[in-house]
């Protein structure tokens, strides 16, 4: 029995290290759209995240911290969707996060939610959105917009 139980703590302490502090190589799992740019300077792929979404009239509600998350007014459509006809207002958040993975390489994941009762502490709750498109559009744009900002030398 005790023999059994210090293999099976050697096996853990195996598979602890082996599992324990790697970097995920991919993308996370859960992202609607990911992307990697090459860039040497971390604040201007932010500032390009920024420009891109403000652009699209996205409000930045939280783009210091690692996830940045931009909001705008949701279309009628989702209002109608996910609103009903009580509430109908909802709004369109995007949640992207920029993570380094390698020298001078960033990972952008981009989740996009369609959100029912925003701001309500209680109800307010967050659909997927599964369209693509327009958000691999928006990441290929901020992609444009780094090789803009790579040229100007006068930002860190």
């Amino acid at each position: 029995m005790r023999k059994l139980a210090s293999r099976l703590g050697l096996l853990l302490a195996c598979l602890s290290a082996q599992v324990g502090c790697q970097s995920p190589a991919e993308s996370r799992s859960d992202a609607l759209v990911s992307m990697t740019i090459v860039s040497p300077h971390p604040t201007r792929v932010r500032l390009a995240v920024m420009k891109v979404f403000e652009a699209e009239h996205f409000e930045g509600k939280s783009v210091f911290d690692p996830e940045m998350v931009f909001e705008r007014r949701g279309s009628l459509g989702d209002s109608l969707l996910r609103g009903g006809l009580l509430s109908g207002k909802t709004i369109e958040r995007v949640r992207v996060r920029v993570t380094p993975v390698g020298p001078e390489t960033y990972q952008l994941d981009c989740r996009a939610f369609t959100v029912q009762y925003p701001g309500d502490r209680v109800m307010e709750e967050e659909f997927r959105i599964r369209r693509k498109g327009p958000y691999q559009e928006l990441l290929d744009r901020v992609r444009a917009q780094v090789a803009q900002l790579q040229e100007a030398p006068d930002l860190p």
